[in-house]
């Protein structure tokens, strides 16, 4: 079962009628021209390629300056000459026989052992408490990077705040 409708339709209303009217040699020519039309779809289209352009132009411009002063700015610790190796083995034990070693035959300006790089972080903890702590502290979460007392001197940075560790 189904309903039958007949609509007062005029020949731009229905859309068989619209589209046979149009003439197809004109239309794929580009000089077709819809008295209705009042914007031209082709110049939208245009306008908004440009803009989207334009945009990502801007955004690569921008991202780029991001890059370059990342890598251009001050780090706060010198990154020259610096190595970071693995304590393995009897390393460990002897890690003072070998830090003079290396200073007295002149392979290295300083040595130092810290738990990571200065620039990752490998540890953290939590839970701690201390005089007039609430529980929602409790939840911070502290990164932890153990050094010994050469860290400042060779790594060539300084404390903001506080005292280094006297060797």
């Amino acid at each position: 079962m189904g309903i039958l409708i007949k609509c007062r339709c005029t020949q731009n209303d229905h859309p068989a009628f619209f589209l046979s009217s149009f003439k197809p040699v004109k239309v794929l020519k580009g000089t077709f021209r819809s008295a209705h039309a009042v914007i031209n779809p082709r110049k939208v289209l245009v306008v908004l390629q440009f803009t989207f352009a334009i945009i990502l132009i801007i955004s690569t411009i921008i991202i780029l300056n991001q890059i370059k002063y990342a890598q251009e700015r001050e780090s706060g610790y010198n990154k020259n000459n610096i190595i970071y190796t693995f304590m393995q083995g009897d390393v460990a034990r002897n890690y003072n026989v070998i830090k003079q070693s290396l200073v007295d035959n002149g392979a290295a300006v300083g040595v130092t052992k810290s738990m990571s790089p200065i620039t990752q972080s490998w540890s953290d903890s939590w839970g701690f408490s201390w005089q007039g702590s609430t529980e929602d502290d409790k939840k911070l979460d502290f990164i932890r990077f153990s050094t010994d007392g050469n860290f400042m001197k060779v790594m060539g940075t300084s404390l903001v705040e506080g005292r280094d560790i006297e060797v």
